[in-house]
């Protein structure tokens, strides 16, 4: 039980880690924009595509994040790089907070939202047996328009125009794009 929990601790520390590395980030961003003459060269100084790994079901960190960015549906875009679910307890309105910015964001599949697609297939039996944070999503009444539109997210984003690319974990070196 003891290693269990150890184990629990861990998992969540890693969490923990990356939340205070993007808060780190995030204060910079803040400072650029607060340092502006005006909301135009703040604009100007950054960029409008916001990329956001790892939100592992966190809901409320997430909504606070989005906040301290102050992101504006009307000129940004999220991009969401895997791992929309699992750990923070918060999954399934994790999950519907990004389904409802999807006309504002790329969502990249990653092996927490995989692992969702493969239980979901399994019988309502099986999927009892999976962790609760993950029940709530697979017995969610919007459970179908949750699983199919994750279903439609590809595992790699491409914009050529910007030169960039997302992927949550890592591309293969014998890979092309």
């Amino acid at each position: 039980r003891s290693e269990f929990r150890r184990r629990k601790a861990l998992d969540r520390l890693h969490l923990v880690e990356g939340l205070l590395i993007a808060s780190l980030n995030i204060d910079e961003v803040v400072a650029v924009i607060r340092s502006s003459d005006d909301a135009m060269a703040a604009r100007e100084r950054l960029m409008a595509i916001w990329a956001i790994g790892d939100l592992q079901g966190c809901y409320g960190p997430t909504q606070r994040l989005l906040e301290k960015i102050r992101f504006d549906p009307a000129q940004d875009t999220l991009w969401f790089c895997g791992d929309l679910v699992n750990r923070g307890g918060e999954s399934l309105e994790t999950l519907r907070l990004v389904h409802s910015l999807r006309a504002n964001s790329v969502v990249v599949l990653g092996n927490h939202d995989l692992s969702l697609l493969a239980i979901s297939e399994r019988s309502p039996e099986d999927q009892r047996k999976v962790n609760a944070d993950l029940q709530r999503i697979l017995f969610a009444e919007d459970r179908d328009t949750l699983i199919g539109w994750l279903r439609e997210r590809p595992l790699l984003h491409t914009d050529r125009d910007l030169g960039w690319m997302m992927v949550h974990a890592g591309l293969a070196p014998k890979w092309t794009i």
